[in-house]
């Protein structure tokens, strides 16, 4: 490198080496040069939404998601939030517990859900100890009773985001 550059052109053009670009005069080399971004941008692990009124179900859930399923994942105690959330950045999935005090049902919030044109085929995720849900189950829902394993958490939801948008 030359005695008489800045710091900064030194680091920009080490920056320049390091991402591959060819320079010239200290700009972009402008003759037929194409970024190449393949390999650049690395898709997003699958974005969860986890709707529960206990406070450590939330951190459990994220832990278990973040570090067993590679998953981002969105907290939330409330319906509301959870729900605008949904339309801003439309998730992989939407997990929910039954019964939340001071708040609608797990079971009435995916009845909106699938009643919205926007989020009708978001995949769900029924989470909870209210086993009676089986004997009258929402269609294109799925549940996992609790007390359950990691694992076999894990396993169901990665299945659903795998799935993908119901059709």
């Amino acid at each position: 490198m030359l005695d008489n550059v800045s710091h900064g052109q030194r680091r920009r053009a080490s920056q320049l080496e390091f991402l591959n670009i060819p320079q010239l005069g200290g700009q972009p080399h402008r003759s037929g040069w194409e970024p190449k971004l393949s390999g650049v941008r690395q898709q997003l692990p699958p974005l969860i939404i986890h709707v529960d009124d206990e406070h450590g179900m939330l951190t459990l859930m994220r832990l278990i998601l973040e570090r067993l399923g590679s998953c981002r994942v969105l907290s939330y105690d409330h319906s509301a939030p959870a729900l605008d959330a949904c339309y801003d950045t439309r998730p992989a999935l939407l997990i929910t517990d039954i019964m939340r005090p001071n708040d609608i049902d797990g079971v009435t919030l995916c009845q909106q859900i699938r009643q919205d044109p926007l989020l009708h085929d978001l995949p769900l995720l029924i989470l909870s100890a209210k086993s009676d849900y089986r004997l009258n189950p929402l269609p294109d829902v799925a549940f996992v009773s609790k007390p359950c394993s990691a694992r076999e958490l894990v396993r169901v939801i990665d299945e659903l985001v795998a799935t993908g948008p119901l059709s």
